[in-house]
């Protein structure tokens, strides 16, 4: 199978200038711009895995142990989005200026829902401590990767307020990307599905924002394994 090492353009612009850091990073969630559009893009199904695809090694970063409804027990969790407030988008089929290929997944922060009014939350094993989050990410280009063709590229979650860091990062800097594979689908409108694992030592840097508001990997890290598959829902 080949493999493919990447770094997104989204995430080296992110690293070189990221703004306010008060505000998310547009790399963090772009999914503003494509709510706006929503019908024009494909919603996903995220499922999040208890171990690695080894099926030994636990995962520390992994759901809420719910269904898509948010309130069903489930193993492993799902999150669908347009469900329990869940934001989940793979922008492709929409403005030809917003076709990035990109899926974004966010726990919380849409259309508001009766029975998960706050949303949902990620689970993040930190230290042997865990804790409930609303990590975002975007994973980006991925209908760009072809059927059983396997990518490893950066990943960034955030914003992180529980953590001394601004974002936290998969990158090739800490020496730990993250491995994206589609198994199924294409960009012609045949619904893709992909999986996403933490790759090499499973860390994460941690990233601050530094002098012009670039983020800055501080020499800190998180051991954060960590499996997912997402599913385009057309």
């Amino acid at each position: 199978m080949p493999v493919k090492r990447f770094i997104p353009a989204a995430l080296l612009l992110a690293t070189a200038c990221s703004g306010d850091p008060l505000r998310p990073a547009s790399f963090d969630a772009p999914e503003p711009a494509a709510a706006r559009n929503a019908a024009e893009n494909s919603r996903a199904i995220w499922t999040w895995y208890g171990t690695l695809s080894d099926n030994v090694t636990p995962t520390l970063l992994r759901g809420d142990g719910l269904a898509v409804d948010g309130v069903t027990p489930a193993d492993p969790p799902a999150y669908e989005g347009g469900r329990c407030a869940v934001r989940a988008t793979i922008s492709w089929y929409g403005a030809p200026n917003r076709a990035t290929g990109d899926a974004f997944f966010a726990p919380a922060g849409g259309t508001s829902d009766p029975l998960c009014p706050a949303g949902r939350t990620i689970t993040v094993v930190i230290g042997g401590v865990t804790h409930q989050l609303q990590w975002t990410t975007t994973v980006s280009e991925v209908m760009q990767v072809a059927v059983n063709e396997t990518r490893t590229q950066d990943l960034m979650f955030g914003p992180t307020p529980t953590l001394p860091c601004a974002r936290i990062i998969y990158s090739l800097e800490v020496g730990s990307q993250v491995r994206v594979t589609r198994t199924a689908g294409d960009t012609q409108g045949t619904a893709g599905e992909w999986t996403i694992e933490s790759d090499g030592n499973h860390e994460a840097g941690c990233y601050v924002f530094a002098k012009g508001n670039k983020l800055s990997w501080n020499g800190s890290i998180y051991y954060l394994p960590f499996r997912a598959s997402f599913a385009e829902v057309r």
